[in-house]
């Protein structure tokens, strides 16, 4: 038998080399000569599994949408979380990985300059703040349209900076502080439960 493709393999290596360069200089400082050297790799077999700076810089994009997509919501029965209890894990869980946080900062700048990069980190950060009011409005069907709004906009927006902080050193990914704001703002018990029943519908709001 023929030995196994390790494409796959070696295209995550590469991407996850685009991203440390990414941070590390921007977009416009990406080469392939610099993902070369930070995935071990040869540039020719850069070129090989991922292509030139362009397929680069696209697999990157399309990989860094996926990975920082809003959670499906449907998953929180089946894990015994309510939905919003599932938000709150699956954005501020101290296992994220710090580097793409760094990576992340790096697109946000490069989008201030790129039309079609800055739509695409809009498309994103408004598809995680739908995600978070489509779960309040499952969760604490009392609540305004308009306090689900305003509690999506500060809980995304913590998000990214609680991350940023990380990255820094200024926080620590098992810091609680910034986990029990959240789920004050989102009307959470503060003590995560293992497992949750279906939530109290919270009071109509006078």
């Amino acid at each position: 038998m023929g030995r196994p493709s390790v494409a796959a393999e070696r295209t995550d290596q590469i991407l996850d080399a685009v991203g440390r360069s990414v941070a590390r200089f921007g977009f416009e400082g990406l080469t392939l000569e610099k993902v070369a050297a930070e995935s071990g790799l040869s540039r020719s077999h850069v070129r090989h599994y991922v292509g030139n700076k362009a397929d680069l810089v696209e697999r990157f994009r399309a990989r860094l949408r996926e990975r920082l997509a809003a959670p499906p919501l449907d998953r929180a029965a089946e894990l015994g979380l309510t939905p919003t209890e599932l938000v709150v894990r699956a954005l501020f869980d101290p296992g994220s990985d710090v580097e793409t946080a760094a990576t992340v900062d790096a697109v946000v700048a490069a989008a201030r300059f790129d039309d079609a990069l800055r739509a695409e980190i809009h498309d994103l950060y408004a598809g995680l703040e739908a995600t978070v009011v489509a779960a309040l409005a499952a969760d604490q069907p009392g609540w305004s349209p308009e306090r689900r709004a305003v509690a999506a906009q500060q809980v995304v927006a913590l998000e990214y900076g609680f991350w940023t902080m990380v990255e820094i050193g200024v926080s620590s990914p098992g810091s609680d502080a910034v986990r029990s704001l959240v789920r004050a703002l989102l009307g959470l018990p503060q003590a995560a439960p293992t497992r949750t029943t279906a939530p109290t519908p919270a009071k109509e709001e006078k």
